[in-house]
């Protein structure tokens, strides 16, 4: 399902979060939209930006992110420190984002690209994950097709070609060295901007995603399975033998637990230790070895003797 959001600046306020909110409810059918800010531009702070920030949450978004437009005339580290100074304080909840384009009179110099990993390697460090890539197919084409670049969740910025009333549909063409593109624009132009709640007259761009990168979206390392219960005092001895060819040995009452590496054979008879019911019909039992499945509701692979 695709999921639709837009990306602001300054040039778009003043907004009626409200309704931009109200009508992405519209577009997604029921689900809230999201909406990333640009609140840094060089070493220019966009305040206004981050005020904006806490409207669009008061009116409803809960998926908000920021992006910092990146200049060739200041260095990275001071423009990462302004960013991050911009970032600071609001609880964003989308992976910070990039912009990378030309602004008129602007030619990349030979280190631009390590200006921009510069830029990223300071950014990244200090919100702990890789921050997305926000540009044009073209100029990722001239300047950004190195591998280095393919941790960075891909922002695709892909505008209409001629008309302010076209509009992309369909997923996007994917550059090198990205293998999928995580957000794409589809830039929907001024006719439907004070539709979408644009005050100031200028179009918002309207944003395609089906998996959004998010700030806490790293995969935890899955949890050791829970050390077995201890086994209780045994009753009168019971024992069983197996009645299947080869009968798995696991570490604890369950296949959550991993195989011991060792297997009862057909006939092989052993002393109930403890006894595991570990859902309705199913029987789990504690032998010198480790833990072996009795019966389930319906398989039997042990006998009582």
């Amino acid at each position: 399902m695709i999921r639709y959001g837009v990306d602001t600046s300054h040039w778009n306020y003043p907004l009626d979060w409200k309704k931009l909110f109200n009508r992405l409810l519209v577009i997604n059918d029921g689900v809230p939209g999201f909406v990333i800010m640009k609140v840094s531009q060089g070493i220019t702070a966009y305040d206004d930006g981050i005020r904006e920030a806490y409207k669009a949450k008061n009116a409803g978004f809960e998926d908000i992110g920021a992006y910092h437009y990146f200049s060739l005339d200041h260095s990275p580290a001071n423009q990462a420190e302004r960013f991050l100074k911009q970032d600071d304080g609001f609880n964003y909840t989308i992976r910070h984002s990039l912009d990378l384009e030309r602004t008129a009179g602007e030619v990349p110099s030979t280190k631009y690209q390590n200006d921009v990993f510069e830029w990223y390697r300071l950014v990244d460090a200090k919100l702990g994950a890789p921050g997305m890539f926000y540009s044009s197919l073209s100029w990722i084409n001239t300047y950004f097709k190195d591998w280095t670049w393919q941790s960075h969740p891909l922002w695709l910025s892909q505008p209409p070609s001629n008309t302010n009333y076209q509009y992309l549909l369909g997923a996007p063409n994917i550059p090198l060295p990205f293998l999928v593109v995580r957000v794409w624009q589809r830039s929907f132009y001024n006719f439907i901007a004070d539709w979408m709640g644009s005050e100031g007259g200028y179009h918002l761009d309207v944003d395609c995603t089906e998996d959004l990168p998010m700030r806490d979206d790293t995969v935890p390392e899955p949890p050791e399975p829970p050390e077995p219960p201890e086994p209780p005092e045994p009753p009168d001895k019971r024992q069983a033998r197996c009645i299947v060819s080869s009968l798995n040995i696991r570490t604890g009452p369950g296949t959550q637990y991993p195989s011991t590496g060792k297997y009862l054979s057909y006939g092989i008879v052993v002393d109930v230790l403890a006894s595991s019911t570990t859902e309705p019909g199913t029987e789990w039992i504690q032998h010198k070895d480790g833990w072996s499945c009795h019966h389930t509701s319906t398989t039997t692979y042990m006998e009582d003797l």
